[in-house]
């Protein structure tokens, strides 16, 4: 049997509420443990969830990392803020 992270199930869930769950139990408790690099890039991939309160909810996940691994997070971060702010100028010119 494989001995995969349960983290590494929720991403291709095609239930949203299974992903909004597994996002809203990341709690700062285990931020030490999910700032590892191969945990990251898996919550990063959640900051494009088609749900907008997934989306919110991996970029408070994602933001509490920063503190721990700047250097993973913080870019992606910006890469994604810039864009939610463009679709919303964009939405609101239409």
């Amino acid at each position: 049997m494989l001995n995969v992270p349960w983290i590494y199930c929720f991403l291709p869930d095609i239930d949203p509420d299974v992903r909004r769950a597994i996002l809203g139990a990341l709690g700062p408790q285990m931020d030490f443990h999910l700032a590892q690099a191969e945990y990251i890039r898996i919550l990063l991939i959640a900051l494009h969830d088609e749900v907008i309160e997934n989306r919110i909810l991996a970029i408070q996940v994602v933001g509490r990392l920063a503190t721990h691994n700047p250097f993973l997070t913080l870019p992606q971060l910006k890469r994604t803020v810039t864009r939610l702010l463009t679709e919303l100028k964009c939405a609101l010119n239409s």
